[in-house]
């Protein structure tokens, strides 16, 4: 297959993982979930989840790439030709998410072009004659919600009164998908080397905005307002178990765990790396990410409140000076009733998932006045940067998998790949351009993202933990680090993260399906809000269809394999013990009570070097580590390899 290519130096993988991990969730999801959540008793969940799942499947995911070198299709069929089907299913999930994640990139772009106009298009509603008062009046629609909801729901989504209806079909936004795909296109076609030169500006520049963004946000009236807003804890928050739910969901969300994206970057690295290190570091950026992005956006909500807060008590002629200090306890002093133009009442109605992109920060931006128009650009490019380096991840784990296939290796090469994978996917996500785009792409968010990862989550802690084998993976990571995975990691693999992984699935999403049905939001013009309401019959299926799509190959393939169905195993990677030895020598490790009673780690260090020579001396072309218990079915084979 030839010399595996790889990143040209550390910082590029770092920056890639950064970029991948660190994304729009970060930017409006974290803070929306934040507030929602109990405030700043939120974190208390957060980082528990944080720490028995982010990181333990950060740092498994980041294992096996180093260790196999493979992309996660052939990665997986290396460990046991009964886990080839979670190779599969994390590549279509992957391909899935991409598909539909993109256009949120071309959102951000159709918001970046029209920015640079003054005024903005969405700071008026538009007029319409009203014969009775024989004057130019707002558009209903538009008087019933507000300018930026109207634009953002009429002119750039066209939407559709519910997913039964496809509307018109919106060629702005389908030109803008187009771009989109084609930027990712040129952005990846010679493969990582490229990918790692773009990775340097698209990782650090929304740093930068970020950055500009705190410092205009902290200069606004009422910023400190709506970040105390943000942490206020509400420790009664921690006694619901949703809150603990959103936690995980936003875990996994953030640092883009189960999709095989994080193995195929790791596969590009050299053995020796300490993926343990990298692990930790990825996981300290994207939390501080998170809370640095939370503060940026509350500053100018906060803003933004006091604002209006002014605004209304001036309508009911009250002093306007009295909005940053009235509360809802104090609203009726003046004898008449406040308690709707205080900052937190405003504040809370001006949250609003997705909204806090597209919405709440184009309506900031025409408070900024003339410099409103550049604001606007420098914020929805910077989205456009995060979004950039998610889908880059995300498509990766696709990419390695197809290019690691030996009988197609020297046929196929990236340009052509990224170039057919990048053309299906556009004509795939033309889908959202229609006027019930917007709620095809909730169904695919919610069914074609969450809920198999989920899965494949709980399925890669059973593969390495149970299947590969712990004893064998901890020896592994010793002779590629020169540490061995600490207490809490080998819990996590084999125990906890499974364990809560599950419960979440159990919990938050069969049994709240089950109880409610599968729910999208619609946007009723008549009332200029939007609505629950639950999907239609065929789209019922269609959500089923969608979340077993990617998992459906891990049992199919588990079974074919259990009666005989066996498919072809590709070949596995070398693994330089001698030279990785000569880097971290020999620790001389033997398993304490606990590790042989639940970790099930039983064998010295000095028995498995045994094996690995014994495999050599019986001409066995692969210096792989070998467990010769007899566990699992990959070692089973490469004995038989060996010895043949």
């Amino acid at each position: 297959m030839g010399e595996r290519e790889q990143w040209d130096n550390k910082l590029q993988f770092l920056l890639a993982l950064v970029g991948y991990a660190v994304g729009l969730g970060n930017v409006w999801r974290f803070p929306y979930l934040a507030q929602k959540n109990g405030g700043g008793c939120f974190l208390i969940p957060y980082l528990t989840m944080l720490s028995l799942i982010g990181v333990p499947l950060l740092a498994l995911e980041l294992g096996v790439g180093q260790r196999l070198r493979k992309g996660p299709w052939q990665a997986y069929s290396n460990i046991s030709r009964f886990t080839f089907g979670m190779g599969i299913a994390s590549v279509v999930a992957s391909l899935g998410v991409a598909a539909y994640y993109n256009t949120v990139i071309a959102w951000c772009l159709y918001y970046f072009v029209v920015s640079f106009q003054y005024p903005l298009p969405w700071e008026k509603c538009p007029q319409t004659f009203d014969p009775v008062t024989n004057t130019s009046v707002p558009v209903q629609e538009c008087a019933q919600s507000s300018d930026v909801q109207y634009y953002w729901n009429r002119k750039v989504l066209n939407i559709s009164p519910g997913i039964d209806d496809p509307g018109e079909f919106n060629f702005p936004m389908a030109s803008s998908i187009f771009v989109a795909w084609f930027i990712l296109f040129v952005c990846m076609f010679k493969g990582i080397k490229s990918q790692g030169k773009v990775i340097y500006f698209t990782s650090t520049f929304p740093y930068v905005l970020l950055t500009a963004f705190l410092i205009k946000g902290l200069s606004l009236p009422g910023s400190l307002e709506g970040i105390k807003f943000l942490f206020r804890p509400d420790f009664s928050k921690l006694l619901d178990g949703h809150v603990w739910l959103a936690a995980a969901e936003q875990i996994f969300y953030s640092l883009g765990l189960a999709g095989g994206s994080c193995i195929a970057m790791a596969s590009y690295m050299p053995h020796h790396n300490n993926f343990l290190l990298d692990t930790v570091c990825i996981a300290v950026i994207n939390t501080c990410t998170s809370l640095y992005a939370a503060c940026v956006i509350f500053s100018v909500l906060g803003y933004i409140a006091l604002s209006k807060s002014q605004k209304c008590l001036t309508g009911l002629g009250l002093d306007s000076s009295l909005a940053g200090t009235l509360t809802a306890s104090t609203a009726n002093v003046t004898g008449i009733d406040a308690s709707g133009c205080t900052v937190e009442a405003f504040m809370e109605k001006g949250i609003s998932g997705s909204g806090l992109a597209f919405m709440t920060m184009a309506e900031v931006c025409v408070e900024f006045g003339p410099s409103g128009p550049v604001w606007a650009a420098l914020f929805y490019f910077m989205l456009i940067t995060l979004g950039l380096d998610s889908t880059f991840g995300t498509l990766e784990s696709v990419f390695a998998s197809i290019l690691d296939f030996k009988s197609t290796n020297k046929y196929l090469k990236t340009p052509f790949v990224s170039g057919v994978i990048c053309l299906l996917s556009f004509l795939f996500a033309l889908c959202f351009a229609a006027g019930s785009g917007e709620y095809v792409f909730q169904m695919f968010d919610n069914y074609a993202g969450a809920l198999p990862f989920v899965l494949l989550g709980i399925f890669e802690c059973i593969a390495i933990a149970w299947v590969y084998g712990l004893d064998q993976f901890s020896d592994d990571i010793q002779l590629m680090t020169g540490m061995r995975p600490p207490f809490l990691l080998k819990a996590c693999w084999m125990y906890l993260s499974p364990l809560i992984l599950a419960v979440a699935f159990v919990w938050g999403a069969l049994f709240s399906i089950l109880r409610d049905g599968a729910m999208y939001a619609i946007w009723v013009a008549e009332k200029g809000v939007q609505e629950d309401v639950p999907y239609p019959t065929w789209a019922q299926y269609t959500c089923m269809f969608l979340t077993s799509l990617s998992i459906v190959w891990m049992p199919l393939i588990a079974l074919a394999e259990a009666v005989g169905l066996h498919f072809p195993q590709f070949p596995r990677s070398d693994f330089p013990v001698d030279e990785l030895r000569k880097i971290h020598p020999e620790d001389n490790y033997e398993p304490s009570f606990i590790d042989q009673k639940f970790f099930r780690i039983t064998l010295s260090r000095s028995y498995r070097a045994t094996g690995v020579d014994l495999a050599k001396s019986n001409g066995g072309a692969d210096s792989t580590v070998l467990a010769l218990d007899g566990k699992n079915d990959f070692n089973d084979k490469q004995v038989a390899d060996t010895q043949a």
